[in-house]
């Protein structure tokens, strides 16, 4: 998991970094008031579809930043990486995590499990 993470992180830096020059080469076109500004690249990067990051690391990133774009589309795929490996999401994250994170991904699992099964997934976590 540590490592799973620590990729995470080099590539979201990779893509951040490959944003930025897409950025710098496509700005030498526009006019000044169309171009791409530096606050712009961390949504760019987080939701590049071509990055190769989890869900979960998008999600907390998202969640972060408040980019509420991205949180809204990964609530739930997120919820499902976290749940089976809460345990150690929980102690290899840390504070990248905050309590109030995990309770929304539980809660979100939990919700979806009663409407697609009509009940908790028993045994995976503990019913809010």
């Amino acid at each position: 998991m540590k490592t799973l993470l620590s990729h995470q992180i080099d590539t979201f830096r990779s893509t951040l970094f490959d944003q930025e020059e897409i950025a710098e080469f496509v700005n030498e076109f526009r006019e000044e008031s169309q171009q791409i500004k530096p606050s712009d690249m961390l949504p760019m990067a987080i939701l590049c579809p071509m990055s190769n990051l989890s869900t979960m690391f998008r999600y907390v990133v998202c969640r972060r930043e408040g980019l509420e774009e991205g949180l809204e589309e990964m609530w739930i795929e997120a919820a499902f990486q976290y749940m089976p490996d809460k345990r150690n999401y929980d102690a290899v994250w840390g504070e990248l995590l905050p309590v109030d994170a995990r309770k929304e991904l539980t809660q979100a699992y939990m919700l979806t499990c009663r409407r697609l099964f009509g009940r908790a997934a028993e045994g995976n976590v503990d019913v809010p």
